[in-house]
């Protein structure tokens, strides 16, 4: 089994943690993926379930668009999780996962966690690398020519993760999740929303939203009982 370590209280991590296990479950519908904790926080998955993200590209479909093979349209008024749209404007779901795929094929690393990229476009998912204006001084909007750095494969992986564990909650409220033991997806999703406490479901957290210029980002998440 391939282990990573994790901090829960960055949503962006558990949702990339969440893109694994559909990835896995792609693969062979019994694999089982989870956390564990022995001092700090590790997500397990297969061995070897990451092996074809790098040479993925996004396509645009008539829905949404697919990425490692995988149909994505979370972000649609009928997907699972239309609230975590967090780009406006001008981006579009095709242009900011093409920026997140080409920072990263860019980058010439392939290890989610630690490739780091600039980019003018991102999911706003990780809350490395993002700013708040009003703590700046300044609005990305008015500074087109500027990047921003990024985790570009950590961010493709919770794309993935969206299109298969609904996060509960809203922008209003904030946005729960719980982490979840070793169990294969399907446990894992009913799980991910809370169900089951102590048995299926660990500890839960809640992450609110700010802005990112005209995008929403989210923040450091707090532990939610």
């Amino acid at each position: 089994m391939a282990q990573w370590p994790i901090d829960p209280t960055n949503p962006g991590e558990v949702l990339a943690c969440c893109g694994i296990a559909h990835l896995a479950w792609i693969a062979d519908r019994t694999a089982v993926t989870g956390f564990t904790q022995a001092g700090h926080w590790r997500f397990q998955a297969p061995d070897g379930v990451l092996d074809t993200v790098p040479a993925s590209t996004p396509i645009l479909t008539a829905t949404g668009l697919t990425l490692c093979g995988l149909a994505l349209d979370w972000w649609q008024p009928w997907g699972l999780n239309p609230d975590l749209k967090t780009w406006a404007g001008q981006q579009t779901a095709l242009s900011v996962h093409g920026n997140l795929a080409e920072a990263a094929a860019d980058s010439g690393a392939t290890d989610w966690q630690t490739c780091t990229a600039t980019t003018t476009g991102r999911l706003n998912l990780d809350i490395h690398g993002t700013w708040n204006a009003l703590a700046i001084g300044w609005s990305l909007n008015e500074h087109k020519d500027r990047q921003m750095l990024c985790r570009p494969w950590l961010e493709l992986l919770a794309s993935l993760g969206l299109q298969a564990f609904p996060v509960g909650g809203g922008r209003r409220d904030g946005f729960r999740y719980h982490l979840w033991r070793p169990m294969p997806l399907a446990a894992a999703v009913a799980a991910f929303q809370g169900d089951g406490p102590g048995v299926y479901a660990l500890r839960g957290f809640i992450a609110e939203t700010g802005k990112l210029g005209s995008n929403t980002m989210l923040l450091k998440a707090t532990t939610n009982p």
